[in-house]
């Protein structure tokens, strides 16, 4: 009996040691695992946020790359108009005048720019190549759009507004209404309209920044966090930088005209999407005062401190020191923080938070389950431990006896009682043993196959009732099926991956990997390789006329009369972005011209009606740029003459190729 009682006692001890830590355990491995998770959500909502902005600055880039050489043309005859102006003395009215056909048309460019970069919240400075503002593109409220010029003479201290923008919305459509002023008929100077130059913006800037390298910063506009960008102004841009030269020598620069300074502020609905991407909520906030953002009612920060952290943390890696706890309105969030530096020192927070709900209602939902758990698990293991201690300690005990009688040396008189039971329980543990014994050794091989890859391999049961062994094969059997889906899965990943959805074309990824494997092979074997760069005329008003699903249908038709004419096996034609699509060829300049010759008639005569075309269907125009790589040569320069020429045959009429 007192056997029996020690080995239940000990039993029972050991069972509740082994929940209550494998409890702990788990309840410690589920809350740090909590806590990554939202660290991660965290990071991953910074580093989307990174991403949104690259994105822009990437835009900003290409878009004030298009108006860069239309600038120069347009500041030299400025140039050249001021000096013939008298020095240090006031303008006359009829000075003013004879300027206005010259301002004109770079008020044209600035409005396109604007209007590729969200013109309702961005703000465009031109300054000239001495430093002094020229050209400012403003919003004086959420629709007046204003393109203002400095002219000191006139008036130092205020721009003149050369033309308004109005946008009035009406009916789910939105309308344009230009308002300009006729300067040339005005009376007298008085009549011009005027605007004060806003606080933030310098009238003068340091010359040294216009040779300066494209830069871009972080700052404060209208009490809303701005990320500006600046890129000198020239005529001529040969490779991805933005000093040219204009000779063979290195040593010579193509000077500059002047700076293009762009501010474009972050708005609500940037957040909005974002938040809504990582399931977060986005605050920006300004010297600790809320500036915009998605959770309205956080207004200001009042917790820790938030980290001082180096510009990169926007435009490379976000990196977060700690997540802290923060309380709005009875709300539970957690919330991580970054400033991005700027030049003027001001303190800009970006916070975003998430919601500590879902984690409560997890940790209470496996308390509860935990509990239930120990509870059942403990009343069970209770009554298979007095069980099981009452089998082992009858023979233990009669062991022990005869073991006790033995060191007494009275073995003649030794006379070993058991029952049946008692025997066969014995032997049938041995039995189970040694089958454990076997049973594991199979496993070990089955195992030892599996990790070495082969899932081929299956065991032989004991009988038709082995659940283990049998449980065993159906596992391996589904992990290698499983195997065989997920192979069958990443080639169709790979296929989507490389596959424009709408055109089923390839898409542009697809073509940026092909591109370098063409032009390393045209390099290698000093053969010619040409770039097509096709753009459908006009699609923004067939998209805006027709609707969005025939432009859908009108591209899908475009891409496949494309794919029909490209025959050979080594050319690729891909979708590059929205209407434009590009194709590679190993073909002569002849050769590809005759090709761009053939798509753009082909697309001609498909005859998709385009009322809102001059050609009344739909038509494409066609850039060809063709070269036998040189060691130094590079494919981006290729796309970039492709595209300069696509420019130049939708400048000279569309439904052509340059």
């Amino acid at each position: 009996m007192k056997i029996k009682t020690s080995i239940l006692i000990k039993i029972s001890v050991l069972l509740s040691l082994m929940i209550l830590a494998l409890s702990i355990s788990f309840y410690f491995i589920y809350s740090n695992d909590i806590k990554a998770r939202v660290k991660h959500q965290i990071e991953g909502t910074f580093t989307l946020f990174k991403d949104h902005i690259n994105t822009q600055k990437e835009t900003i880039s290409n878009e004030t790359n298009k108006i860069n050489a239309s600038l120069k043309n347009i500041l030299d005859a400025i140039y050249v108009y001021e000096e013939t102006l008298p020095q240090n003395s006031q303008a006359s009215f009829e000075d003013f005048k004879n300027l206005i056909p010259l301002l004109s048309p770079a008020v044209d460019e600035i409005y396109k720019l604007a209007k590729s970069l969200d013109q309702e919240r961005v703000q465009i400075a031109i300054y000239a190549k001495n430093g002094d503002l020229l050209f400012l593109y403003d919003v004086k409220n959420n629709f007046d759009l204003s393109v203002s010029f400095y002219y000191p003479k006139i008036d130092s201290k205020k721009l003149i507004v050369l033309r308004e923008k109005k946008f009035i919305t009406w009916t789910q459509q939105t309308k344009d209404f230009f308002h300009e002023n006729d300067l040339l008929f005005l009376p007298d100077t008085d009549s011009i309209k005027m605007m004060e130059v806003p606080a933030h913006l310098a009238l003068k800037i340091d010359p040294e920044l216009i040779n300066s390298n494209p830069y871009n910063s972080c700052k404060v506009v209208d009490d809303l966090p701005a990320f500006s960008y600046r890129t000198p102004i020239y005529g001529l841009q040969q490779t991805n930088t933005y000093f040219s030269p204009i000779t063979n020598s290195s040593l010579v620069k193509e000077p500059n005209n002047g700076l293009i300074y762009i501010s474009k502020q972050l708005g609500e609905g940037d957040l909005e999407k974002i938040a809504a991407l990582t399931n977060t909520q986005i605050n920006v906030f300004v010297n600790g005062a809320f500036s915009v953002g998605t959770l309205h009612t956080y207004r200001d920060i009042t917790q820790d401190e938030p980290l001082t952290l180096p510009i990169d943390i926007v435009f490379s890696e976000p990196r977060i020191s700690f997540i802290f706890k923060a309380s709005i309105n009875n709300n539970q969030y957690y919330e991580g923080r970054i400033n991005p530096a700027n030049e003027k020192k001001v303190q800009i927070t970006i916070a975003v938070l998430v919601s500590r709900e879902s984690e409560k209602k997890a940790i209470l939902t496996f308390l509860y389950t935990m509990g239930v758990i120990i509870i059942i698990f403990g009343f069970i293991a209770m009554i298979i431990a007095s069980r099981f201690s009452n089998t082992i300690s009858k023979p233990i005990s009669m062991a022990v006896d005869a073991m006790k009688r033995l060191s007494e040396g009275s073995a003649t008189k030794l006379k070993l009682k058991t029952n049946k039971s008692d025997l066969l329980e014995i032997q049938q543990m041995k039995n189970a043993l040694g089958k454990l014994a076997e049973v594991d050794l199979k496993i070990s091989d089955l195992a030892e196959s599996v990790a070495q890859g082969d899932l081929d391999i299956q065991i032989t049961p004991r009988s038709e009732d082995d659940k283990i062994l049998n449980s065993l094969n159906t596992m391996v059997k589904k992990i290698h099926e499983q195997r065989v889906q997920l192979e069958n899965t990443n080639i169709e990943l790979q296929n989507l991956a490389t596959t424009d959805e709408l055109t089923k074309l390839a898409n542009r990824r697809y073509f940026n990997i092909a591109l370098i494997e063409k032009f390393a092979i045209a390099k290698r074997n000093q053969t010619p390789i040409s770039i097509l760069m096709l753009d459908i005329d006009f699609f923004k008003k067939f998209n805006d006329f027709y609707g969005h699903q025939a432009g859908d249908d009108c591209l899908f038709q475009v891409a496949q009369v494309l794919k029909n004419n490209i025959t050979r096996a080594d050319d690729l034609i891909a979708r590059y972005g929205g209407e434009e699509f590009i194709v590679i060829t190993s073909q002569t300049k002849i050769q590809a011209n005759k090709l761009a010759q053939k798509l753009c008639l082909s697309v001609e005569s498909l005859n998709l009606e385009h009322q809102m075309s001059d050609h009344k269907k739909v038509t494409v125009s066609i850039g060809v740029a063709t070269m036998t790589p040189e060691a130094q040569s590079k494919a981006e320069s290729l796309v970039h003459e492709a595209d300069d020429a696509l420019y130049r045959a939708k400048e000279l009429g569309r439904n052509r190729i340059e």
